[in-house]
């Protein structure tokens, strides 16, 4: 992970940016989560392991906001997504909905010419980065924004985390296409055969 993903990492992650979670009617609760390996998990157990304020606010909503900041640290993925209310939720009855944003980021223009082996000219740089996708700070990766309505803490948790499966998917096929393209257009140099060898010592 580069200096700047790491310092985004640490941004993303540090408590002093952010209020505690709290659970009484008309509250703001704003909290951070690393998952280590991904930006949302359906484990209720894991929410109350890693963010416990945040799965206890999201059982007794009351017209409450709670914002999360998810960031994975083996990961260059991060995500930020606000929960509200419109009553007191439980796994039985309630409305809850949430809008969100997960971002994947690729790796440095320039590091991706060297995964694809391509030639270090500025021709060939520009050529790349024309057709890269970007994200914030002018980095390769590719976002995702939704927006989702459950009738309970389960429903909600489970269709964030497919946001989560449609970031990955889309990601991959769009780090795809530009593989197969640059792939396409370097030449490939044809194989001597043993006739032709035999032909060119005539």
């Amino acid at each position: 992970m580069s200096d700047k993903f790491s310092q985004m990492h640490n941004d993303y992650l540090d408590p002093d940016r952010y209020n505690s979670g709290q659970d009484t009617e008309g509250q703001h609760g704003e909290v951070s989560i690393d998952l280590k390996w991904s930006l949302w998990t359906t484990d209720q157990g894991i929410w109350e392991e890693k963010a416990p304020e945040a799965i206890k606010m999201l059982h007794m909503m009351l017209n409450n906001t709670l914002v999360i900041h998810t960031a994975p640290r083996k990961e260059i993925r991060y995500g930020t997504v606000t929960i509200t209310g419109t009553s007191e939720c439980s796994d039985a009855k309630g409305a809850l909905k949430a809008t969100g944003r997960f971002v994947e980021y690729w790796d440095s223009v320039d590091d991706l010419m060297g995964a694809l082996d391509m030639p270090e000219t500025e021709y060939a740089r520009e050529s790349l980065a024309e057709c890269l996708p970007f994200v914030d700070f002018d980095s390769p990766g590719v976002a995702r924004e939704f927006t989702v309505e459950a009738e309970s803490v389960a429903e909600l948790l489970a269709k964030i985390d497919t946001e989560e499966d449609a970031l990955i998917e889309d990601s991959a096929k769009q780090f795809s296409e530009v593989e197969s393209l640059f792939k396409k257009a370097k030449p490939t140099p044809k194989k001597s055969t043993k006739r032709g060898s035999r032909e060119r010592r005539r």
